[in-house]
């Protein structure tokens, strides 16, 4: 993710733990190799009009957070939190919560 998140000069960020609670398609604890900046992920797909979507948002959550979210809890305090949506792998967007870009 060089480029979109803003945890360090040299983001490099590495999938720790899936979440499956059945929200998104795919969504996963990640840390930041360079730094430890750990982030939520939640990517979805859809296609409108013949044209495919993927997006991708990146939430900015503590240590603590990620360990709670690894047992299995605390995903709901990012409904109305700040996150960098990554749309199509290219447009980055601040946006708030999991609502449509």
């Amino acid at each position: 993710m060089r480029g979109h998140l803003d945890c360090c000069a040299d983001v490099e960020v590495e999938q720790v733990r899936e979440i499956s609670e059945g929200f998104r398609e795919d969504e996963w604890v990640c840390r930041c190799r360079q730094c430890g900046q750990y982030w939520f992920s939640s990517r979805w797909n859809e296609s409108l009009g013949g044209r495919k979507l993927e997006e991708v948002r990146y939430f900015r959550i503590t240590s603590a957070e990620a360990e709670k979210m690894m047992r299995g809890s605390v995903r709901g305090l990012l409904e109305h939190r700040d996150a960098i949506a990554v749309l199509n792998g290219s447009t980055v967007r601040r946006v708030r919560g999991f609502g449509p870009v």
